[in-house]
């Protein structure tokens, strides 16, 4: 396979991107800009970006940076100081694509190990860090967030040392709200790489001070980042110093300050454990309470927003019943008019799951009119209830769910908007465990007519990725009457990912009629073999599919399926032989007991002179990633238990290092080309 990383290829991508012109065809526009893929003259220009006067060719020059270095290798990397010198003294422009291609040379640069690793601190660091001084906000801030990428890259003494000075520098700059911001959003982003004490002596009180902070701006900011540093510190700090101070600031006359406040509220709540959950139940259900009749509106609506995920975090305490006539209210026009585009209604909706596991099934009759709202509304609305119906029908049981949900249901599989059907059907499986083993029966012509539709594969996919949850919740004879001429319908279906998905799932239904009576496992066995005598080759590569899962109880494999699997290597059609190359590599890959099975060796010796390259490669993968290897296993205990695992012999380790039963010799296990150096054999 070409390297997707030569030369040609990058400068390929390069000209595709920006619409530049190979040098052939220069002479046909002359206006062209020309991006150099010769090593040494992409570094001389590189290096002469400071003087040239052509700004439009510097700013695409900038804006592949990563990629020209990656070109030109170690020689161009370490004049990376030369080569952009020129930044800070040029204009907003090429400062900007400077910090974009900042990712990708942060990246570049992390791979040339120690070497590396210093041009991020000598170099790109302060380079980054004097961008942070620009007048231009967006400058500042995507230089912020650069060094935010930087710090974890950092060793305790170059964070020291070269970040935080000039960090700390910006929290104290009393003349520049925009740079105080800055260090509010880098100083939490550091909180989490010193440590917990360190935060709590020194950082999370800088914090705490900047919250006090006279700019509204800046104390938002910290607000904002509250909960990052209440990840790190003590629970007792957490309670004493950050919930202090939030549960105070939540009273604050600035309303940008309350509505921060209620941002987080819950972060602030998942923090609060042990004895301290106490607060959730008592104060700040009283500041969200207070915050829901807030006179500004913006407070009023977030407020609103955030009450169902509030609710949520109460499991477990008494939840007061002032939120939830709030949380009834959301529909009203009075509340959800508080916002634009019904985002009230939609968090309603959204976290409804939630607020009624927390509230327990006996608030369901409450809860339902709601319910029915939500139901009517449009399709932003009720795709949420789609997608979590399931859950909905677990919490209050089968009696409510035929009562309730199943016309729900209904509504959803007939709605017009397809997001809304797929949310639906994606965990129907789990809707249907919610009935006893009657109803669903009764329930089972939705899923026959569902998978009918030839318009929505994306239907079928969804059915086929569930069918094994689905014959665990029938008896054989439905799974074989109802269920298997499903799931054989979407293994020959004429998308590919249905049949993939189907395939993978057939022995979940093999599963659940071979023990039952004779005839059903005898037809089930003699259908999937079916699939590896088609005239179609992609119906032969369902077959083998259906063998990779098989193949995890070895002894129904060998008894029925290995020699249909066996014959697929000779498959006219090369497409077919590489999945069973696949096949075997994943059987490796899963250290399963096949792999030892002396038809399964001979196998994959066969297939090393398979006449596809790509089939060949494959074999060379698991000769080289995996046989090769089995020679250094049996010097160990932990080796041969590992050995034996994957279904080979007792292992020998005396001078022959024999596998029983099956030799390969040791030139198997080299590459091809110095297989002829190999003289030491094993048995299998």
């Amino acid at each position: 396979m070409e390297d997707p990383l030569t030369e040609t290829n990058i400068s390929t991508k390069i000209a595709e991107e920006e619409h530049f012109i190979a040098p052939d065809d220069l002479q046909k526009d002359s206006n062209a800009i020309y991006i150099e893929d010769n090593p040494a003259k992409a570094l001389e220009k590189l290096l002469s970006l400071s003087n040239n006067t052509n700004f439009e060719e510097k700013v695409q020059y900038v804006k592949h940076f990563a990629d020209l270095l990656e070109i030109i290798g170690w020689e161009g990397i370490e004049k990376l100081k030369d080569i952009i010198s020129f930044i800070l003294d040029d204009t907003n422009e090429i400062k900007q694509a400077f910090l974009t291609q900042a990712p990708l040379l942060i990246s570049l640069l992390q791979k040339q190990g120690e070497k590396g690793y210093q041009q991020i601190v000598d170099v790109l660091l302060p380079t980054i860090s004097s961008l942070m001084m620009s007048t231009t906000y967006e400058i500042k801030e995507q230089a912020g967030s650069e060094l935010g990428r930087i710090a974890p890259l950092l060793n305790e003494d170059d964070r020291t040392q070269h970040l935080l000075p000039s960090v700390l520098s910006m929290a104290h700059d009393d003349e520049n709200e925009e740079n105080r911001i800055i260090a509010v959003k880098l100083l939490s982003q550091i909180a989490s790489l010193i440590g917990k004490d360190l935060c709590e002596q020194f950082l999370a009180l800088q914090l705490l001070s900047m919250g006090e902070d006279p700019k509204v701006s800046v104390r938002r900011e910290v607000i904002a980042n509250l909960p990052l540093i209440g990840k790190i510190v003590s629970p007792a700090f957490f309670h004493q110093r950050i919930l202090s101070f939030y549960l105070n600031v939540c009273k604050e006359s600035y309303w940008e300050l309350r509505k921060a406040c209620i941002d987080i509220i819950y972060e602030i709540c998942n923090l609060c454990i042990g004895d301290v959950s106490k607060t959730k139940e008592k104060e700040l259900t009283n500041i969200t309470l207070k915050l829901l009749k807030d006179s500004n509106k913006f407070v009023k609506a977030a407020a609103y927003k955030n009450l169902g995920l509030f609710i949520s975090t109460l499991q477990g305490l008494e939840v007061n019943e002032k939120l939830l006539a709030h949380y009834l209210q959301m529909t009203d026009a009075s509340v959800n008019g508080l916002t634009f585009d019904n985002e009230i209604m939609f968090a309603c909706a959204y976290n409804f799951p939630a607020v009624l596991l927390t509230l327990g099934s006996s608030k369901w009759p409450q809860l339902l009119k709601l319910f029915n709202t939500l139901l009517k509304a449009d399709s932003k609305i009720r795709k949420p209830l789609a997608c979590s119906l399931h859950h909905i029908a677990k919490i209050i049981g089968e009696e409510d769910a035929e009562k309730h949900l199943l016309p729900a249901l209904e509504s959803f599989l007939e709605d017009s908007n397809d997001d809304i059907k797929y949310g639906v059907l994606e965990n129907l499986a789990l809707f249907f465990k919610v009935f006893k083993a009657g109803k669903r029966e009764d329930m089972i012509d939705i899923l026959i007519n569902l998978q009918k539709d030839q318009k929505k594969w994306r239907v079928r996919e969804l059915i086929a990725k569930q069918i094994e949850n689905f014959t665990l919740l029938f008896p054989p004879e439905v799974n074989f009457t109802i269920i298997s001429p499903i799931i054989f319908k979407l293994v020959d279906d004429p998308v590919a990912c249905v049949r993939v998905e189907a395939a993978k799932k057939i022995y979940g239904l093999l599963k659940s009629l071979y023990g039952s009576e004779a005839a059903y496992k005898a037809s089930i066995i003699e259908h999937i073999k079916g699939f590896s005598v088609s005239n179609r080759y992609p119906t032969r590569q369902a077959y083998i599919l259906m063998c990779d899962k098989i193949m995890k109880d070895e002894e129904i494999f060998k008894a029925h399926f290995l020699e249909s699997f066996l014959e697929l290597a000779n498959d006219k059609v090369s497409n077919v032989r590489v999945s069973v190359a696949k096949t075997l590599l994943h059987l490796y890959q899963e250290k399963r007991k096949l792999c030892g099975d002396p038809q399964i060796v001979t196998l994959i010796k066969k297939m090393k002179d398979d006449p596809s390259r790509d089939v060949r490669s494959i074999i060379d993968s698991i000769y080289e990633n995996y046989i090769s290897k089995l020679f250094d296993k049996v010097n160990t205990q932990d080796g041969l238990d590992e050995l034996n695992k994957m279904g080979f012999s007792q292992i020998i380790t005396k001078k022959a290092k024999e596998f029983n039963d099956l030799t390969i010799q040791q030139d198997y296990l080299n590459n091809k080309d110095q297989a002829d150096q190999s003289n030491s054999s094993m048995n299998i």
